[in-house]
């Protein structure tokens, strides 16, 4: 009887065929890739700005404030020197992210400016800054004639605390531009977790879906 018992409510086991294994390893990438699209979707809402604090352009304006004199480094005609200052603007939620994006007309030829914007708090004390190159570069090389321009500079800082706070601009290189047009904004949240695992989902999906393909055709 209890050899009946155990026969009767005994699961039973069999193997998938091989057309629902790829049954299955299809649903599993369409999962991974609809993750992967509706994360991206989420990380471009969440880059969308809620507050802009500055959009317009800046010209070079002395700082009253007394600054350390920069030595003129090689090629350059204008040393490190503030450029203008903007602010203060206030920051209300911790950990806020800000979206800087800065750019300039078009370079003279062979002409290259480093821009470099600082975060500085309410007494105007440097907290951290970024940076980077813009030039205008022509040449001839095997492929023929080539004409490059980089003139715009983009980045996302996290400020940690609440409270007032000012962006400087500072400006170095072989020229000074006339007017640097600059655009402060603040996005809802970081998107950068949301992208990266975006396309990570992604990337498994099309994976995924390759190897049921492969299988198939086998």
């Amino acid at each position: 009887m209890r050899t009946n018992f155990s026969r009767k409510y005994q699961p039973e086991f069999r193997l998938l065929p091989a057309e629902d294994d790829e049954i299955h390893l299809g649903y599993l990438a369409a999962v991974f890739i609809f993750f992967g699209v509706l994360s991206l979707i989420t990380a471009w809402k969440l880059s969308e700005p809620v507050a802009t604090l500055h959009n317009g352009a800046v010209s070079f304006r002395p700082q009253p404030i007394a600054e350390e004199v920069e030595p003129l480094e090689a090629g350059e005609e204008y040393a490190a020197k503030n450029y203008a200052l903007i602010g203060p603007f206030t920051i209300d939620r911790p950990g806020q992210v800000l979206k800087v994006e800065m750019s300039i007309a078009q370079p003279a030829l062979n002409a290259w400016c480093f821009v470099e914007g600082e975060l500085l708090d309410e007494e105007q004390d440097y907290l951290l800054s970024f940076g980077q190159e813009l030039w205008h570069e022509k040449g001839r090389d095997d492929e023929g004639l080539w004409d490059e321009t980089e003139k715009s500079s983009e980045m996302k800082l996290t400020i940690p605390q609440r409270g007032k706070y000012y962006f400087n601009i500072k400006t170095q290189g072989n020229f000074r531009p006339d007017q640097i047009f600059v655009t402060l904004t603040l996005p809802y949240a970081s998107s950068i977790p949301h992208t990266i695992f975006g396309i990570l989902t992604l990337l498994i999906g099309v994976a995924l879906e390759k190897i049921r393909r492969m299988r198939k055709s086998s």
